[in-house]
């Protein structure tokens, strides 16, 4: 523990020597990685985790310091100020929260109990008004609901620790995971950042605690207190604390019961009162149901078997109703666990006990039509089941057979056809030099569903929705944000983790999937995990809950540092299909498929399930690929995105891209000067005014310059696709022109068309992404635009129709002309 202290002596310097010394160390207090309100806001917080970042930081830079300090030099400069304490009455000593604390307030009598979640480090803390100085242990208290706040405890003057071996000796006391109990607790504002702090004048105030359980002293609340707490929290919906205050009341009929040795006995001076059997059966109970709100059904399953040991005698209810209940909590724990036959054998007791109850009718008859799907579904449990359902359900776990017509006809308004988990042929491989990869292992078809999967963790936004103009420019920016705009909240991150954690605890199936990801490291990511763990139908291990465990640290079984990293790795961002809202989610297959700014399929969210589909015709053997990000800007900004996320793309068009000449370079800097000022022109003008911004046909005279420049190159087609997928601007402009403004600003060229450059544009769509958005919306406005111009049903409208439906069915995966014409109606329609 020595090698973990850090020590700072002092000695005797001269007044003007110890102002530089202590100068320079405010200066290397303030090169902190944080600012002084980000600590501040940490420490109101009681954030652990920008806490302990801070605690961490200030432990390398006493390391760095490690200078003399004359304890009389800081006369006008202080890091930790005395206040004045204000007494709170209390006469007994029990536990306070970190929140009910009051700044600069001392509460005798009282103690707030918790965790020293970090390393210790010792430094030298200066006092203003006392002109003298202390030798402080400094680390981190996290209490049971996660709170964490600073600590700092005076373990005497400088002279007194003269060495580094006493320092050490009075710091192991306050190691890393040590349970501890402050004893009339304060906190102040200290420090240059005048964060939280809670000080610690006088070791002795600080009590170690062997275990986990408060100690007797802090048991002046009652069970049924606690029990009552419970409850409000229950029925506020608040459920992870009042799982937390459920277990202290357990906690507490435990103690209580420990100092208890016979009805009314005195002991330690008091009179102490039995727990009450309905108390326990009560918290027990309670706890249960919190834990099914929660969907932490090993744990609900668990507590419902604790409740049954125990024997209900409660006031105004009767035993047949109690016991009914708590066989219903018991039931719905196990079809949660998927033990379909179980969970009806258990609804059967409940109907003994309590015939009329219609919930535990319905609860019955839907675990014995689950029980009889539990072969064909992946997790029926949260599905609402019809036997009129069977074959479309095994066809759609085996064959892949979805059909989706009605569901996207009806705007996404009507409920999604059932959905079950599909592997279609795909296979994971590892990729040279790249890691693991999703692969086909035979050949598809564009439009193919490829992969149906359900999220192991959701969490949806709706952000405000975009101008009418800047959805047609910006329109990329709508549908497939930047990176800043793409980051992952660490509330959505927590949210995430979280979900995954009791979705680990509630079933095993969830576990090998989620241990499979990959969370960062070289060498997990070469591991090739076995497929049958992804496939609806895999043998399961048997759930078991014994209950023997009552803590709340149940999530100890699952490494949440681990689940953080998976989160990071393997979160999928996703807007809906209209692009006005955001979603974060972990998939357990989809999470494989590596990006490409040339990607070969897309995906489709409907509620939970993502669905992959093909977007090209494809052979045996090629990798499947996603974009990560907006694939339709420039080369070095899709470099910059690839970066940011800590990979290059080596995809053919980036390689190509890479190479152009530098003329290419300039047309884009002059793009992106136009887009602005357009932007700004454009917001100048009145919503109802038809007049086009002066700037917006520069930029669509562009499109012409950029068609020059590549047929001077003699490119390819596709490679021409590529170029003004990655410069589009010009051409979303032209979109916006009539045929008049563009002969006007072409009059080389006077047959030119909107239609003409509309055709380019859905190209360059389709041949970057074919799944993307945007080539569906503009395929189906240029369809309008050429039955507009040459006649509905002329051949030119039919060559367009046959192209658009093309590239409906690749992204529908829809076959039927009918429903296909039907679809590009309504998007034009919605348009």
């Amino acid at each position: 523990m020595s090698e973990m202290i850090r020590k700072i002596t002092c000695s005797p310097a001269s007044s003007s020597t110890g102002k530089t010394n202590l100068d320079r160390v405010y200066r290397g207090m303030r090169e902190l990685e944080y600012s002084p309100t980000e600590i501040r806001k940490f420490s109101e917080s009681f954030s652990k985790v920008g806490l302990v970042a801070v605690h961490l930081s200030s432990y390398d830079r006493w390391e760095k310091l490690r200078m003399r300090i004359s304890p009389d030099l800081a006369l006008n400069r202080s890091e930790l100020e005395e206040a004045e304490l204000r007494a709170s009455n209390a006469t007994t000593t029990e536990e306070i929260s970190l929140v009910d604390l009051t700044v600069g307030t001392c509460y005798p009598g009282r103690a707030v109990c918790g965790t020293l979640c970090v390393e210790p480090f010792s430094s030298v803390k200066i006092f203003t008004t006392s002109k003298a100085s202390a030798t402080v242990i400094n680390s981190l208290l996290e209490d049971k609901f996660g709170r964490v706040v600073r600590v700092m405890i005076n373990i005497g003057t400088p002279d007194t620790f003269t060495n580094s071996a006493q320092i050490a000796r009075a710091a192991s006391l306050y190691q890393r995971g040590s349970l501890i109990d402050v004893h009339s607790p304060v906190l102040k504002r200290c420090g240059w950042d005048k964060g939280l702090v809670m000080y610690v004048d006088n070791p002795e105030k600080v009590h170690l605690v062997t275990d986990r359980r408060l100690p007797a002293a802090l048991t002046s609340k009652t069970a049924d207190h606690k029990l009552n707490e419970a409850i409000a929290l229950f029925n506020a919906m608040d459920w992870f604390k009042a799982a937390q205050v459920y277990t202290q009341c357990i906690g507490r009929c435990g103690q209580q019961r420990e100092i208890w040795r016979s009805p009314g006995e005195i002991h330690s001076g008091q009179a102490v009162q039995a727990p009450a059997e309905d108390v326990l059966w009560l918290a027990y109970s309670g706890r249960c149901a919190t834990w099914l709100q929660l969907k932490n059904y090993t744990k609900a399953l668990a507590d419902a078997n604790k409740a049954l040991e125990l024997e209900c005698k409660l006031k105004n209810h009767s035993v047949e109703d109690c016991i009914s209940k708590i066989h219903f909590m018991k039931g719905t724990a196990l079809f949660g666990l998927e033990r379909f036959q179980e969970a009806a054998q258990v609804f059967q007791i409940a109907l003994l006990f309590n015939p009329r109850d219609k919930s535990v009718q319905r609860a019955l008859e839907r675990s014995k039509l689950c029980h009889e799907l539990e072969s064909v579904l992946p997790s029926v449990a949260n599905i609402q089941l019809s036997s009129e359902d069977f074959q479309s359900a095994r066809q759609q776990c085996h064959n892949g057979d979805l059909d989706l017509s009605e569901y996207f006809l009806s705007g996404e308004s009507v409920s999604p056809p059932i959905s079950s988990c599909y592997v279609g042929p795909v296979e994971i491989q590892t990729r040279e030099g790249a890691g693991r990869g999703l692969f086909l292992t035979e050949s598809v078809v564009a439009g193919q569903l490829l992969i149906v999967s359900q999220a192991l963790a959701l969490v949806t936004n709706k952000p405000k929705s975009i101008s009418s103009y800047k959805s047609v420019l910006t329109i990329i920016g709508q549908d497939l944000e930047s990176s800043a705009r793409r980051e992952m909240t660490l509330d959505i991150q927590e949210d995430l983790v979280t979900q995954l954690a009791c979705n680990m605890l509630s079933t095993t199936r969830v576990l090998p999937q989620v241990y499979s990801f990959s969370d960062g490291r070289s060498d997990q990511s070469k591991i090739i995990p076995n497929m049958n763990i992804f496939f609806p139908d895999p043998p399961f291990c048997d759930e078991t809950a014994d209950g023997s465990n009552d803590e709340l640290s149940d999530l100890d079984n699952v490494n949440i540092r681990i689940l953080r990293e998976i989160v990071a790795e393997n979160a999928i961002c996703d807007s809906d299909r209209e692009g006005n809202g955001r979603s974060w989610g972990v998939w357990s297959l989809p999470s494989f498929i590596n990006h490409s700014c040339h990607p070969n399929s897309h995906k489709i969210r409907i509620g939970d399930y993502l669905l992959i589909f093909a977007s090209r015709d494809m052979c045996v053997g090629t990798e499947i690929t996603l974009p990560y990000f907006d694939v339709f800007q420039c080369a070095e900004g899709r470099l910059e995105e690839c970066v940011t996320l800590g990979f290059v793309c080596r995809c053919r068009r980036c390689l190509f891209e890479q190479i152009l000449p530098c003329c290419f370079s300039n047309l884009q800097r002059k793009v992106v000067e136009l887009l602005e000022i357009t932007i700004l022109e454009d917001d100048d003008l009145s919503p109802s005014s038809l007049d086009k911004p002066p700037s917006l046909l520069r930029l669509a005279r562009l499109a012409e310059a950029l068609e020059q420049e590549m047929a001077s190159n003699q490119f390819t087609e596709e490679a021409r696709n590529w170029i003004r997928a990655s410069i589009v601007d010009p051409y979303l402009a032209c979109s916006r022109l009539s045929n008049d403004d563009l002969r006007e600003l072409h009059p080389s060229s006077p047959g030119i068309r909107r239609a003409d450059r509309m055709a380019l544009l859905v190209d360059a769509f389709t041949a970057v992404n074919a799944g993307h958005e945007l080539g569906r919306r503009f395929s189906a406005h240029l369809l309008h635009e050429v039955g507009h111009e040459f006649g509905w049903g002329s051949p030119e409208h039919v060559k367009q129709e046959v192209r658009v439906m093309k590239i409906f069915r690749a992204y529908y995966g829809i076959t039927d002309p009918g429903i296909l014409r039907q679809l590009i109606a309504k998007v034009r329609q919605d348009l």
